[in-house]
């Protein structure tokens, strides 16, 4: 057999790797590529195992959101608009600072993971100080902001006006053994020790944060 038919056979047999590769290569493209060409933002929340289920709040863009449960551990999650490889996220691709009412810095420690279908960045956090307020961005590969929320924790803030008081016992007192439903925001930050219904052990976490406010500032 000719030398230059040989490497011709030999070729062909490697064309399909050399294509499985190619294609993995353009897959894998930058941690901020897909977020950048789809042109959406990230959506942010926070979540909370209650007893059997995990239950996801919204945070919203304004800095306005306030963490009223006291969980055993929190994940924050961050949405993309699409997936990417979970190869290319870890925990340098997150910061997670905070203040508390002294202006004490905050630096929680957290692990990064990606849910199945490679779109949602939890970030989970076992300790997460009460009355502060904590600022978490998400960047590139090359350090580039991609997005960032701002949120407060004050343990019976349900309503989340920034202060523990008569509305939120009240608040409380009408979702007493009330069915917890995604659906229904109040029912979820009512259930303050998440331990899946809103019961005396709610009503005595919030009498024992009775008065207290958050005037933490947002860390810069």
């Amino acid at each position: 057999m000719k030398l230059t038919r040989l490497f011709s056979i030999r070729l062909l047999n490697l064309l399909p790797l050399l294509l499985a590769a190619l294609i993995v290569s353009c897959e894998a493209q930058d941690f901020g590529e897909i977020i950048e060409d789809a042109g959406r933002d990230i959506r942010w929340g926070i979540a909370a195992r209650h007893f059997d289920r995990e239950l996801e709040l919204s945070v919203p863009d304004d800095g306005s959101y306030i963490e009223p449960r006291n969980a055993a551990e929190y994940v924050i999650i961050a949405t993309l608009p699409a997936p990417v490889d979970p190869a290319l996220i870890s925990e340098a691709n997150v910061s997670l600072r905070g203040k508390d009412e002294l202006n004490t810095d905050i630096f929680p420690d957290y692990t990064v993971a990606l849910s199945g279908d490679d779109r949602r960045v939890r970030i989970s956090v076992v300790v997460l100080p009460n009355q502060a307020r904590y600022l978490v961005q998400l960047r590139n590969n090359d350090g580039t902001l991609l997005g960032e929320a701002v949120f407060g924790r004050l343990t019976g803030d349900v309503d989340g006006d920034g202060a523990v008081g008569l509305i939120d016992n009240n608040i409380l007192l009408i979702y007493i053994l009330a069915e917890i439903t995604a659906a229904n925001t109040l029912t979820v930050r009512s259930d303050l020790n998440c331990d899946g219904i809103i019961f005396n052990g709610d009503v005595i976490l919030r009498t024992a944060n009775d008065g207290e406010d958050l005037t933490a500032p947002i860390p810069l």
